[in-house]
């Protein structure tokens, strides 16, 4: 059964679920969110990267590096490697558990996570070295240089609330 992106969802699955934040916050970006459920098919899944324009790998709870939920990130990562080499931009954003995946993706090393508290911490946010020309950050119009200048004076703003990392 193929389910296109505007009907419900054809079960519920008590052991997935997608905060409402992250809805808020793609949608404050004038996307729409659409969820890819980690037990469904991997064609399904293809499917719906397919018809999607970029991911966000969630934070939550989830083994770090085996398992059905990171064989899929592993999988949509590439598919959005392999579209990007063929020239279609497909952005990725991962916060907490999601950019732990990635990383030990990225790096094939499991062990590449240590284990740390950092509850309710706040952090600033730090520009690199060549922010201002990056495909997200880049630009020379007014709104872009005062949103740089702006995340380098602002006090720390990013909460975290970490495990590992």
């Amino acid at each position: 059964m193929r389910t296109t992106l505007d009907q419900a969802l054809p079960h519920d699955n008590p052991s997935s679920y997608i905060a409402a934040s992250y809805i808020k916050f793609v949608e404050a970006g004038g996307a729409r969110a659409v969820p890819i459920l980690y037990d469904d098919s991997n064609e399904n899944i293809t499917n719906i990267f397919k018809s999607v324009n970029g991911l966000l790998f969630p934070g939550g709870g989830a083994d770090g590096c085996t398992g059905r939920y990171f064989e899929v990130v592993s999988m949509l990562f590439d598919l959005a490697i392999e579209a990007n080499n063929d020239g279609d931009y497909f952005p990725i954003h991962a916060t907490c558990l999601g950019f732990e995946q990635l990383a030990v993706k990225v790096s094939g090393n499991c062990s590449i996570l240590t284990n740390f508290s950092a509850e309710d911490a706040a952090s600033p946010l730090l520009l690199l070295p060549g922010a201002d020309k990056s495909a997200l950050l880049g630009g020379d119009d007014t709104d872009m240089k005062w949103l740089r200048k702006r995340v380098a004076a602002t006090p720390p703003l990013a909460m975290e609330n970490h495990n590992f990392g």
